[in-house]
């Protein structure tokens, strides 16, 4: 399962950085999007059969089924019919805000092997300020994601 698991991850976050870097509405922005929302979701899925690492369910477990919603959510957004004016907004921050919690609770995972002593060290420059930098990143390009003309996405 730990294979299956790590084997997920490594797409989801090889595919996901991809599709952030990519033009928005491409045929190869869409089927990344869904490679994306597939591993997420089986690296997720997969978690819940590890337990040995961290003996036994953990704070990990729940942010896997927080990464479900969210991935859920952000693939029904640009499927349902009919769309609201605001899906695409909703659609780019629920799909960040998931890989932004990759990206983190990833680095969380091997919080004890970072490299300063200081733990609070760690946390400051392997936690906190990732997520701080992604939360506003997200906040950023959702921002400017609202002023851009639907018309051109549909």
């Amino acid at each position: 399962m730990v294979v299956l698991h790590v084997l997920a991850v490594s797409v989801a976050l090889l595919a996901g950085a991809i599709v952030l870097v990519l033009r928005k509405g491409t045929a190869l922005h869409r089927r990344l999007g869904w490679l994306y929302a597939a591993s997420a979701s089986v690296m997720a899925f997969s978690s819940f059969g590890i337990y040995e690492i961290r003996n036994g369910p953990s704070l990990f477990h729940a942010i896997s089924v927080v990464v479900l919603v969210l991935v859920g959510f952000a693939v029904y957004q640009p499927l349902r019919r009919p769309r609201s004016s605001t899906w695409m907004s909703r659609h780019l921050v629920l799909m960040q805000t998931s890989y932004l919690m990759l990206v983190v609770t990833g680095i969380a995972q091997f919080f004890d092997q970072l490299p300063f002593e200081s733990p609070a060290i760690n946390a400051i420059v392997f936690l906190q300020l990732p997520l701080v930098m992604g939360i506003v990143l997200i906040s950023v390009s959702a921002r400017a994601h609202l002023k851009t003309p639907l018309s051109r996405h549909g």
